[in-house]
Protein backbone atom coordinates (compact mmCIF):
# COMPACT_ATOMS: atom_id res chain seq x y z
CA UNK A 1 0.00 0.00 0.00
CA UNK A 2 1.37 3.42 -0.95
CA UNK A 3 2.22 5.88 1.83
CA UNK A 4 -0.57 8.25 0.74
CA UNK A 5 -3.09 5.38 0.91
CA UNK A 6 -1.84 4.44 4.37
CA UNK A 7 -2.33 8.01 5.57
CA UNK A 8 -5.85 8.11 4.11
CA UNK A 9 -6.64 4.75 5.71
CA UNK A 10 -5.33 6.00 9.06
CA UNK A 11 -7.50 9.11 8.80
CA UNK A 12 -10.61 7.17 7.88
CA UNK A 13 -10.03 4.67 10.69
CA UNK A 14 -9.66 7.56 13.13
CA UNK A 15 -12.93 9.07 11.93
CA UNK A 16 -14.73 5.73 12.38
CA UNK A 17 -13.32 5.33 15.89
CA UNK A 18 -14.37 8.89 16.77
CA UNK A 19 -17.88 8.14 15.52
CA UNK A 20 -18.02 4.96 17.61
CA UNK A 21 -16.80 6.85 20.66
CA UNK A 22 -19.48 9.52 20.09
CA UNK A 23 -22.10 6.74 20.04
CA UNK A 24 -20.75 5.22 23.26
CA UNK A 25 -20.76 8.60 25.01
CA UNK A 26 -24.34 9.23 23.92
CA UNK A 27 -25.64 5.73 24.66
CA UNK A 28 -24.10 5.48 28.13
CA UNK A 29 -24.23 9.21 28.96
CA UNK A 30 -20.51 9.36 29.75
CA UNK A 31 -17.81 11.88 28.99
CA UNK A 32 -14.59 10.19 27.90
CA UNK A 33 -12.72 13.49 28.18
CA UNK A 34 -11.76 13.70 24.54
CA UNK A 35 -13.60 16.86 23.57
CA UNK A 36 -11.21 19.27 21.88
CA UNK A 37 -13.26 22.28 22.94
CA UNK A 38 -12.80 21.28 26.58
CA UNK A 39 -9.03 21.01 26.14
CA UNK A 40 -8.89 24.34 24.29
CA UNK A 41 -10.84 26.03 27.09
CA UNK A 42 -8.58 24.49 29.72
CA UNK A 43 -5.47 25.71 27.89
CA UNK A 44 -6.93 29.18 27.45
CA UNK A 45 -7.90 29.44 31.10
CA UNK A 46 -4.71 27.90 32.52
CA UNK A 47 -1.88 29.10 30.32
CA UNK A 48 -2.95 32.10 28.25
CA UNK A 49 -3.56 34.45 31.19
CA UNK A 50 0.20 34.34 31.83
CA UNK A 51 0.71 36.37 28.64
CA UNK A 52 -0.28 39.92 27.79
CA UNK A 53 -3.54 40.30 25.90
CA UNK A 54 -1.78 42.03 23.01
CA UNK A 55 0.65 39.12 22.67
CA UNK A 56 -2.21 36.59 22.65
CA UNK A 57 -4.03 38.60 19.98
CA UNK A 58 -0.87 38.80 17.88
CA UNK A 59 -0.35 35.04 18.25
CA UNK A 60 -3.93 34.36 17.11
CA UNK A 61 -3.44 36.66 14.11
CA UNK A 62 -0.12 35.02 13.20
CA UNK A 63 -1.67 31.55 13.51
CA UNK A 64 -4.10 32.46 10.73
CA UNK A 65 -1.23 33.85 8.64
CA UNK A 66 0.72 30.63 9.12
CA UNK A 67 -2.33 28.56 8.15
CA UNK A 68 -2.78 30.58 4.96
CA UNK A 69 0.92 30.45 4.06
CA UNK A 70 1.06 26.71 4.76
CA UNK A 71 -1.90 26.06 2.42
CA UNK A 72 -0.37 28.25 -0.28
CA UNK A 73 3.05 26.61 0.06
CA UNK A 74 1.63 23.07 -0.09
CA UNK A 75 -0.55 23.98 -3.09
CA UNK A 76 2.39 25.45 -5.00
CA UNK A 77 4.56 22.42 -4.28
CA UNK A 78 1.77 20.10 -5.45
CA UNK A 79 1.37 22.13 -8.64
CA UNK A 80 5.09 21.91 -9.36
CA UNK A 81 5.08 18.16 -8.64
CA UNK A 82 2.05 17.64 -10.91
CA UNK A 83 3.61 19.62 -13.77
CA UNK A 84 6.90 17.75 -13.48
CA UNK A 85 5.14 14.40 -13.31
CA UNK A 86 3.12 15.26 -16.43
CA UNK A 87 6.24 16.35 -18.31
CA UNK A 88 8.82 13.88 -16.98
CA UNK A 89 6.87 10.89 -15.66
CA UNK A 90 6.31 9.42 -12.22
CA UNK A 91 10.01 9.16 -11.34
CA UNK A 92 10.78 12.79 -12.11
CA UNK A 93 12.59 13.42 -8.81
CA UNK A 94 15.12 10.65 -9.42
CA UNK A 95 15.41 10.97 -13.21
CA UNK A 96 17.96 13.80 -13.23
CA UNK A 97 15.25 16.42 -13.73
CA UNK A 98 16.28 18.13 -10.52
CA UNK A 99 19.74 19.73 -10.57
CA UNK A 100 22.22 17.74 -8.48
CA UNK A 101 23.03 20.67 -6.15
CA UNK A 102 19.34 20.99 -5.23
CA UNK A 103 19.06 17.24 -4.63
CA UNK A 104 22.14 17.40 -2.40
CA UNK A 105 20.64 20.29 -0.39
CA UNK A 106 17.34 18.45 -0.02
CA UNK A 107 19.09 15.24 1.09
CA UNK A 108 21.08 17.23 3.64
CA UNK A 109 17.91 18.89 5.01
CA UNK A 110 16.10 15.54 5.24
CA UNK A 111 19.03 13.94 7.05
CA UNK A 112 19.38 16.87 9.46
CA UNK A 113 15.69 16.66 10.31
CA UNK A 114 15.88 12.89 10.77
CA UNK A 115 18.94 13.16 13.03
CA UNK A 116 17.33 15.87 15.15
CA UNK A 117 14.73 13.39 16.35
CA UNK A 118 11.71 15.45 15.36
CA UNK A 119 8.84 14.09 13.32
CA UNK A 120 9.69 14.46 9.63
CA UNK A 121 7.63 17.13 7.92
CA UNK A 122 7.08 14.91 4.90
CA UNK A 123 8.20 11.84 3.01
CA UNK A 124 8.33 13.83 -0.23
CA UNK A 125 11.67 15.43 -1.13
CA UNK A 126 9.94 18.38 -2.83
CA UNK A 127 8.70 19.44 0.61
CA UNK A 128 12.32 20.09 1.58
CA UNK A 129 13.02 22.48 -1.28
CA UNK A 130 12.97 26.23 -0.89
CA UNK A 131 10.78 28.41 -3.06
CA UNK A 132 13.91 29.77 -4.69
CA UNK A 133 14.89 26.25 -5.69
CA UNK A 134 11.41 25.53 -7.02
CA UNK A 135 11.37 28.66 -9.16
CA UNK A 136 14.91 28.23 -10.38
CA UNK A 137 14.27 25.24 -12.59
CA UNK A 138 10.55 24.83 -13.04
CA UNK A 139 7.75 26.30 -15.15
Amino acid sequence: MAFEDKVKSFGMTNMLIESDLDSIENEYDVDLGRAVEKLDTEIEETYYPQFDKELREEAAFMAKQYELFYCLEKSIRQLVADVLEDEEGAGWWKNEVIPSHIMAEVNQRMLKEEESGITPRSSEPIDYTTFGELVHHTI
